[in-house]
């Protein structure tokens, strides 16, 4: 076998070739210590200013660089958006977990506003009245009282006819008030009436009242008697704005009964029939005076007792009131 010598070409491939096999587990070390640090805020301020370079030359500077705590490391590289799940501390305070990863258990319980019970004094109609054919002065009341929440009410009402400083008939009636939708509530109680010219009446009664559609206030209530009659009462108005302070608000309302009582004087069927109309400037929404007019007309078999009585079955009032509200 033939050896030949190296030349100088192979002697320092040859070295470089060691050179860079020992020097490489040290350009590793280093290379980790760098991604390390670009990756931890904290290593970020002990190794600020240190090169690559520096460290190959300063090998002992490596000693220097920080090890990363684990846990640290976890809280600053979580992901954004989640949040470890609350503590005991946290849950009986009220906090949760942005995510609900806790349950809807660890909610705290909302408190709803509770409709507390309130009262209420409504007269919607106090007014003087002339009548040009029977040519005297006569008045009417309409009052309204109620306590209670949005979902139960005691209802307290009362109006009533006079003239000449004598009442001539009046209507009271004590009623529990429960709305069933949004826009309609019913009534149960019982109702008195009384009447100069007759006995006094007891009714049980039923109804229901609320705003229908294009804002008519209707109200639909049957009665019975202890003494086996029925009556049945519809009412409907509306409030049409002139402007902010003018109203103008007509108003209809129907009676009719179910059997003719002579000794009251009401016939079966349709009774009687009451149209008015009322202009009134509201000063303030709760206090407004107002001017009206108001026909009232009996018909039926109910004119013919009032003819057989030499009653007139018809009249016609200018009407001057007040209405307020708190």
């Amino acid at each position: 076998m033939n050896f030949q010598k190296p030349n100088g070409f192979n002697l320092c491939s040859n070295a470089a070739l060691l050179t860079a096999l020992v020097s490489f587990p040290a350009l590793a070390l280093a290379a980790q210590a760098e991604h390390d640090q670009s990756h931890s805020p904290h290593s970020h301020h002990h190794t600020h200013g240190t090169t690559m370079s520096e460290m190959m030359a300063n090998p002992a500077s490596m000693q220097n660089v920080p090890q990363v705590d684990s846990v640290e490391h976890t809280e600053h590289t979580e992901p954004v958006g989640h949040s470890a799940s609350p503590n005991k501390d946290q849950i009986t305070a009220g906090l949760r977990s942005p995510d609900y990863s806790d349950g809807y258990q660890n909610t705290a319980s909302h408190h709803m506003m509770s409709s507390p019970n309130l009262w209420s004094f409504d007269a919607e109609k106090l007014e003087l009245a002339h009548d040009d054919h029977a040519q005297q002065n006569s008045g009417q009341y309409e009052l309204k009282l109620w306590y209670g929440n949005d979902y139960n009410r005691l209802h307290l009402n009362t109006s009533g006819e006079f003239a000449q400083n004598d009442l001539e008939q009046a209507s009271t009636s004590l009623m529990w008030w429960r709305p069933f939708s949004p826009y309609w509530n019913t009534t149960f109680g019982l109702k008195q009436d009384y009447d100069a010219d007759s006995p006094d009446q007891t009714w049980l009664g039923f109804g229901i009242n609320g705003l229908a559609p294009y804002w008519f206030d209707v109200e639909a209530s049957v009665y019975g008697s202890l003494t086996g009659h029925s009556q049945l009462e519809l009412n409907a108005s509306y409030d049409l704005n002139i402007s902010q302070k003018w109203v103008l608000h007509p108003e209809v309302e129907l009676l009719a009964y179910g059997k003719t009582d002579v000794q009251h004087r009401y016939g079966a069927g349709l009774a009687e029939i009451k149209s008015g109309l009322r202009l009134r400037y509201e000063i303030t929404p709760q206090f407004a005076p107002y001017i009206g007019f108001e026909h009232e007309r009996f018909v039926g078999k109910t004119a013919k007792l009032y003819k057989d009585l030499a009653d007139d079955s018809s009249s016609s009032k200018i009407l001057l009131g007040l209405r307020f509200w708190y």
